[in-house]
């Protein structure tokens, strides 16, 4: 299983990284700081990836701008999308899920919170191990 993780933080990539790996030590992560490079990379990638969670305020590239791109791609379309923020007004959730994000995550306080949402979200998307 690959994850695309595409945050402008590094240490929450790196967090977000931990994560996964504790909760599917098979998880392929990938990572782009920035919109414009996530779209690089998902484009240049051979084997799509399986999940993205993607980081819903970003200078530049926003998620947003990211997400409506994706949505224009029938293939990428279909890969289960989490937006993830530190903050989430219900207007803007609302807009993300209707722009396509199957689910909206806000960035937990704690790293173990962060492990046991990671894990429930490959296992709602059937992406766990």
């Amino acid at each position: 299983m690959t994850v695309l993780i595409v945050d402008d933080d590094r240490e929450d990539i790196e967090l977000f990284t931990d994560a996964l790996q504790a909760a599917d030590p098979q998880v392929i992560c990938c990572a782009a700081t920035n919109g414009l490079d996530a779209l690089k990379l998902i484009t240049a990638m051979p084997v799509k990836p399986d999940m993205i969670f993607l980081d819903s305020n970003m200078p530049g590239l926003s998620g947003r701008q990211v997400m409506e791109e994706i949505q224009t791609d029938p293939i990428l379309a279909a890969i289960p999308l989490v937006a993830w923020s530190t903050v989430w007004a219900p207007i803007k959730e609302n807009h993300m899920k209707l722009l396509g994000a199957d689910q909206c995550l806000t960035k937990p306080s704690s790293f173990t919170q962060l492990c046991d949402d990671v894990a429930e979200l490959l296992k709602t998307h059937n992406c766990a191990a």
